[in-house]
């Protein structure tokens, strides 16, 4: 009909065509035509893959194209429009999204009934590049903003930035409306039990593996001995660290609630009192069943950890590549400086011991590679699905914020294996080196508090003395309770000493953490370099007692013969061994030596040697 053409001619301009004479494109156009003959009413993860894929390939037709040429941007323009499908395809007007896809491959949309929209809003925020908002009042000067929000991330540490700007976006994207999980493969989706977890994960790290792994799999709280270690006392169990998520779940849903009746008691101060009413009440249903998936996982600690050793490894993958190629000097001092000071090397350990939990709990595919799934991988994607609010998203994480999440906890992990492994007497000493390294680089902790700082010339309690006490204590409490490591009596007696205010002195877990990351950066070299020199060691000694066992002499031996004696016959290896002399064995040797020496004026009167016949 004409209001069919006008709509299409009035949107010629804002979507792309696809040249479907060009063969490079068929397969694209296959991709495009089988979204639009895809059902209305289903959705689930083969739309996901279909859209993935379709993405990939234009992506893949638009990085074949010269950088700037005509067919580059309308390529461009496909892969955007197919990424608009994608995010609006959960809004319920699907007719409109497959409009999109019809006037790509040129042909006419088709109108909706109800008077929808003919196509999606293009003008709906996408999920690239929306962030937290970071508007100024005009009222407030931009350097006191600056600071405002410079003190408030320092209280916190780079997970746990990442987890709430994560959690925050999908409260922008949905304007205060439940948001359910989308085909777009770029983000990684997280239920609220994820977000929780992995907010519990980046405050203790991840339960080191080691050979007597199942020992850590308790159903009960049972006490670790010696073969977890000599600081045995830093190892942690699924089943605590289950523990641990049930009570933050149960602080979490307790908040909500508590915000709800606060609302509830006071509406009238919202400009949109319903709309508040209904996000909070969602967020309430969110958090409530939250609790309750954490009360399950922590009656049953194999299922927690196959839990979190897989949305790790989906974390791992979506934060991308990390660098473990041998480094160059240089190379190792600009590298020492990236993941906030920590390095790579720590990462590529995390990456080892997660995969040793993996391979032993059995989370590994056909081909040995760890499985990396959280729960949008199994989440089918209906219109039913928007009755549970279990199963909406709680947070988005890109590859900045998976990174750092990561980072954080592989920090934890390999400080607490570390302890795990020397002790506490033994990384007195190894905490003072460390610190010895980072002032040789000259990495100094600029932000340390002036008491501290005084503090390290004394000769009672060295600076490195109150490192190693910060570093035990972040074990024994986590970053959750940073502020309780100060409460120890070494830090405790330099704080009533000191007449300025100390309580403002002390540093928050946003500050130290740098600090933190270089002492595990360098604490991770020196335990290489320890299980290096342990490894040749061993070596070593298999070598040694490998040339002993060689060495043994066998009962039956007399005197070691040598290789003039393989020319002799065997009557003449004995008389040689024996010392007696056989007068029937001809003197081959002799002989051939006599006519040697006659030839050269040298000979002597030969001696004749009776010979048996």
């Amino acid at each position: 009909g004409t209001e069919k053409d006008d709509a299409a001619e009035s949107n010629s301009d804002r979507f792309p065509v696809l040249d479907q004479s060009e063969r490079c494109n068929h397969f694209l156009v296959e991709l495009i035509r089988g979204i639009i003959k895809y059902p209305m009413q289903r959705g689930g993860f083969q739309l996901r893959k279909l859209f993935a894929h379709t993405i990939k390939e234009a992506q893949s037709r638009r990085d074949a194209q010269n950088v700037g040429s005509s067919t580059y941007e309308e390529m461009q323009r496909v892969t955007d429009c197919v990424r608009l499908v994608s995010r609006n395809w959960g809004t319920g007007n699907r007719r409109a999204c497959k409009n999109v896809l019809r006037v790509i491959l040129g042909q006419q949309p088709t109108p909706s009934k109800n008077q929808e929209p003919l196509f999606p809003d293009e003008d709906k925020p996408t999920l690239t590049i929306v962030e937290r908002n970071t508007e100024v009042s005009p009222s407030v000067p931009a350097k006191a903003s600056e600071l405002s929000a410079k003190r408030q991330h320092s209280d916190r540490t780079s997970g746990d930035v990442a987890i709430s700007t994560a959690m925050s976006l999908v409260a922008t994207q949905s304007k205060s409306e439940p948001m359910f999980f989308e085909a777009d493969s770029k983000f990684l989706q997280l239920t609220a039990l994820e977000s929780l977890v992995l907010s519990v994960l980046v405050s203790q790290g991840v339960p080191v593996w080691t050979e007597q792994w199942d020992g850590l799999l308790f159903s009960e709280d049972q006490k670790l001995d010696s073969s977890q270690g000599l600081g045995c006392e830093f190892a942690t169990t699924w089943f605590g660290l289950g523990l641990v998520v049930m009570t933050a779940a149960q602080i979490w849903q307790s908040a909500a609630s508590d915000r709800l009746e606060r609302f509830r008691k006071e509406p009238r101060k919202h400009p949109n009192p319903e709309q508040k009413k209904s996000f909070l009440e969602h967020d309430v249903n969110l958090k409530t069943t939250a609790l309750s998936q954490a009360k399950d996982y922590a009656d049953d600690p194999r299922k927690l950890a196959k839990k979190c050793i897989m949305l790790l490894h989906a974390v791992k993958k979506t934060m991308g590549h990390v660098d473990s190629k041998p480094l160059t000097a240089k190379k190792k001092n600009s590298l020492n400086k990236t993941e906030h000071g920590l390095g790579p090397r720590v990462l590529i350990w995390s990456m080892k011991n997660i995969g040793k939990w993996a391979k032993s709990l059995e989370l590994v595919d056909a081909a040995g590679h760890p499985l990396a799934h959280s729960a949008a991988d199994f989440i089918p994607q209906d219109d039913d699905i928007k009755t549970n609010t279990s199963l909406s998203v709680a947070a988005l994480m890109d590859k900045k914020r998976s990174r750092a999440v990561f980072g954080q906890i592989a920090q934890q992990s390999r400080l607490r294996s570390i302890y795990q492994k020397h002790g506490v007497e033994k990384m007195v000493e190894l905490v003072k080196k460390a610190d010895k390294a980072l002032t040789k680089n000259q990495e100094t902790w600029e932000e340390r508090p002036p008491w501290w700082r005084e503090n390290s010339e004394s000769s009672d309690q060295p600076h490195h003395c109150l490192e190693a006490d910060m570093l035990e204590g972040l074990l024994h409490r986590g970053f959750g309770a940073f502020s309780e490591i100060f409460s120890h009596e070494n830090f405790r007696r330099i704080l009533e000493a000191d007449d300025d205010d100390s309580t403002n002195a002390i540093p928050t877990k946003g500050v130290a953490q740098k600090r933190i990351n270089q002492l595990t950066r360098e604490l991770n070299f020196l335990d290489e370099l320890d299980e290096a020199a342990r490894l040749v060691s061993n070596r070593v000694k298999r070598f040694e007692s490998g040339k002993q066992v060689e060495r043994k002499v066998s009962p039956t031996a007399t005197v070691q013969i040598g290789i003039r004696d393989f020319f002799k016959s065997s009557a003449k290896v004995e008389a040689a061994a024996t010392g007696k002399r056989d007068h029937n064995v001809i003197d081959v040797e002799s002989d051939l030596e006599e006519k040697s020496n006659e030839k050269e004026g040298r000979g002597h009167k030969r001696e004749s040697w009776p010979v048996g016949l």
